[in-house]
């Protein structure tokens, strides 16, 4: 997402929980803001993949706030181990 015009970065943490029957929960943790951000997944691909969607959902929801208050919205979401 660096390099592109009009585009912020956000460093989005979250801790990754493995159950007793191998399937995988998540939660968001920093920035507050997405801090409400839940993901499962039977496996790991699975987990990130939930994790994205609500994450981008959450982006999205933000950035009609940011538009309705003129301030920039993060755009483009890349997931890193």
């Amino acid at each position: 997402m660096t390099g592109m015009e009009g585009e912020a970065k956000i460093n989005i943490q979250a801790e990754v929980h493995e159950e007793p029957d191998g399937t995988f929960w998540a939660k968001v943790t920093e920035p507050e803001s997405l801090g409400g951000i839940f993901a499962t997944g039977d496996t790991f691909d699975e987990l990130f993949e939930s994790l994205r969607e609500g994450i981008e959902l959450c982006l999205a929801d933000l950035g009609e706030d940011a538009e309705r208050h003129s301030r920039p919205v993060p755009t483009g979401l890349a997931l890193a181990v």
